[in-house]
């Protein structure tokens, strides 16, 4: 089945979201992508929250937000730069009330789509400290590609970035999944979950299994209450035939676990993220990523994000939930919000809790009144207030928003370093003692760069088993593939390196074959797609995540164990037949291959 061909019948239908959204909400033995037998056992039930029925009445009430005024702009993009953007901003607001934020910004190598920067403010966001670029893809990875729509919180001495990326390249970054990184330093450096433990080649906390043309999970915000950590993404995805399904996930985990990132359990669908009817009260047309905080004053979970974003009428939109899974449509926000806004940012603490005497400020990115250029985004802070009130606020529906044009500065007055970089992301060398060549850069907030010497570059998280290094000099010692952190000055990114043998086939072959997935957890009642989509890599250098038609090119060959139990379609979709447990084993012509198990329930 060609899978190209199908996307152009996709439709968008709002009837069959809504009950795949609500079948996996109620399917509790169902779980979904990237959660393992381990994580149900572990499951953390969300009941830990004041529920409704013990909240006195004075609680009972609905939030009203609204923004008292526009602001300020705190990015403007360069005109010397083709994109240019600061989106998706992470605000959290430390204990002596100076903020940190995280934010999405352009890359600066061809290969990677983005990096997340860091910045610091001691005035509420007025002002700013120098950009850092903090975070970049691993390359050779599953995060090879990108890391943007930064989350973060503080926990037990550690910040935790939830990050958003993918390796595939066939459809230019679909099939994303959510990571995680941490440091004990907002700037870094970071290390990131690998799906054990901290550091090397990274693997995601919670992987797309859909088929690949789907965007995928990602997008992630964090919550921490009562020892239950909320972990909220973005899911947009197909149903076995092909029907396009859009939601906001829920996954639960307990904190005090320290390898929580590989326990993390489905808790339920918290909304459907699709067109309305025409009969709605309300518009509700490409709602995107939500950012979640507690209230704490009224026991309330409280969610932003933007509706009908990039668009003249775009505005803010805000749910509410008193378990943290549940969630109801409350307003919109127009008022005050520069239209073309997109991706909103929502301040908290650093367990992702709002307090009564905090001076609340959200952000977000915008096109404004006068550009339709993609990724020519200004960025904007605004003060938010939150009160309680007895029915569900409407005064904000309907109402204009502020037609404001971004800005974009001619030239940038004072440069500082913001990060080190490479003039490539992989290198190659065969194992017969060879030397890497490589060339440093120390880059600046106008994007230009400057060579360093290697003498000032340090090295460290590589496999001294494939590689050794000695008076800033790096050489090949056996075959394998290992990532390497160069830092430089407090900055830092990482490199792949790659020792080849010293006779390589003619023919590219897979050498190693293998899923991030442990097993497939599949319902007969949910309608997501399931898809077998292995990681391959070639010729014992480059990584590769295959679909269903470069499966059929390097000869992949699947086999189910007992087809009474399931089978595999032609596009690599998993159909279950019955309810029980099986195997499926994928292999390779060179002989590389893997099992995983399948669980198939009601």
């Amino acid at each position: 089945m060609n899978i190209n061909k199908l996307t152009l019948i996709i439709t968008l239908f709002l009837s069959f979201s809504l009950f795949a959204c609500s079948s996996q909400t109620n399917n509790g033995s169902s779980t979904p992508s990237g959660v393992t037998s381990d994580a149900r056992e572990s499951s953390v039930s969300a009941a830990s929250t004041v529920s409704k029925d013990e909240v006195p009445d004075k609680l009972l009430n609905h939030l009203k937000l609204s923004i008292p005024d526009s602001g300020y702009e705190i990015y403007s993009p360069n005109t010397v730069l083709g994109l240019d953007y600061r989106y998706g901003p992470s605000i959290l607001l430390n204990d002596d009330g100076s903020l940190d934020a995280w934010f999405s910004s352009p890359s600066f190598n061809p290969s990677e789509f983005d990096w997340i920067t860091h910045r610091h403010s001691n005035d509420n966001g007025k002002t700013w400290s120098n950009e850092a670029i903090v975070l970049c893809p691993t390359p050779n990875s599953l995060d090879a590609l990108s890391a943007c729509d930064p989350d973060v919180f503080f926990h037990d001495g550690y910040y935790y970035i939830g990050y958003t990326s993918t390796i595939d390249e066939t459809f230019n970054g679909l099939c994303n999944s959510v990571f995680l990184a941490r440091s004990q330093n907002p700037r870094g450096p970071y290390e990131k979950w690998n799906g054990s433990g901290w550091g090397g080649n990274p693997s995601p906390i919670i992987y797309y299994d859909g088929v690949s043309i789907g965007w995928g999970i990602g997008e992630p915000s964090f919550v921490i209450v009562d020892d239950t950590l909320y972990v909220y993404t973005t899911k947009d995805s197909y149903s076995d035939d092909y029907i396009r399904t859009k939601s906001t996930e829920v996954y639960t985990a307990d904190i005090r676990n320290e390898n929580w990132p590989g326990r993390l359990s489905y808790a339920g669908c918290a909304t459907v993220r699709s067109d309305t009817t025409g009969d709605a009260e309300y518009i509700y047309s490409d709602c995107d990523s939500w950012d979640v905080a507690y209230i704490e004053e009224n026991n309330m979970f409280l969610a932003l994000c933007t509706n009908r974003r990039f668009t003249d009428d775009s505005c803010l939109l805000y749910y509410e939930s008193r378990d943290g899974i549940n969630y109801d449509r409350v307003a919109e926000l127009n008022t005050n919000v520069v239209c073309g806004c997109h991706n909103a940012g929502l301040m908290s603490d650093k367990n992702g809790h709002i307090k009564k005497e905090d001076n609340i400020v959200i952000g977000y990115a915008y096109s404004g009144s006068e550009s339709d250029e993609w990724g020519i985004w200004s960025t904007r802070i605004a003060p938010l207030t939150i009160e309680a009130v007895e029915e569900v606020p409407k005064g904000e529906e309907g109402l204009e928003n502020l037609k404001l044009p971004i800005t974009r500065p001619e030239a940038v007055a004072a440069l500082w370093t913001t990060g080190v970089n490479t003039d490539r992301t992989i290198y190659q060398q065969t194992a017969d003692g060879g030397v890497f060549y490589i060339t440093y850069y120390r880059l600046n907030n106008n994007y230009t760069k400057s060579v360093v010497n290697s003498s000032e570059i340090t090295f460290s998280d590589y496999d001294p088993e494939i590689i050794s290094v000695s008076r800033n000099m790096i050489r090949a010692k056996a075959p394998g593939t290992t990532p390497v952190t160069i830092s430089y000055h407090g900055f830092s990114r990482p490199i792949s390196l790659c020792v080849l043998p010293e006779k390589l086939s003619d023919k590219p072959e897979i050498t190693e074959l293998f899923s991030p997935k442990t097993e497939y957890n599949i319902s007969m009642t949910r309608p997501y797609a399931v898809a077998i989509r292995p990681d391959a890599i070639v010729s014992g250098s480059t990584l590769i995540e295959m679909n269903s038609e470069t499966m059929v090119n390097y000869g992949i060959k699947i086999e189910v164990e007992d087809e009474e139990i399931c089978t595999v379609r032609e596009d690599a979709v998993i159909t279950p037949v019955s309810p029980g447990d099986t195997v499926i084993k994928v292999s390779a012509p060179s002989g590389a291959s893997y099992e995983i198990k399948v669980h198939v329930t009601k």
